[in-house]
């Protein structure tokens, strides 16, 4: 029962912290996604797919090498795609790729050279 107890105190601590976090406008990723999966049960609202900042890179990173400007350049293209996204059942690496393709138009119209990777 005490090992119950301490878990339940330890997760209130934690969602309290998250919650100060928030008011404050400190919040980190991580905390952000505990609070999204947090609100689930009582939103009953559960995406069953999602996209992220990490899958675009990958993406991108399969066929360029890194360049200072893609995390920004992947953020505003992510963005947009969330924005305008309309499901469809579609998946999500179909906005994965979407947003790969504006991160590289955002680049061109930028003037941002992205190099290519020569093994792909």
């Amino acid at each position: 029962m005490t090992d119950l107890i301490r878990h339940e105190c330890e997760g209130l601590i934690a969602r309290a912290g998250r919650a100060y976090r928030y008011t404050m406008g400190t919040l980190d990723d991580r905390d952000a996604g505990d609070i999204i999966y947090d609100c689930q049960p009582v939103t009953r609202w559960y995406p069953i797919e999602t996209f992220s900042e990490d899958g675009v890179l990958d993406c991108v990173l399969r066929r360029y090498h890194y360049h200072a400007e893609l995390k920004s350049l992947i953020h505003t293209a992510c963005q947009r795609v969330w924005i305008k996204w309309s499901s469809t059942g579609d998946t999500a690496w179909v906005a994965e790729d979407w947003a790969y393709y504006l991160v590289r138009e955002y680049a061109k119209e930028g003037g941002i050279e992205l190099t290519k990777r020569s093994d792909y």
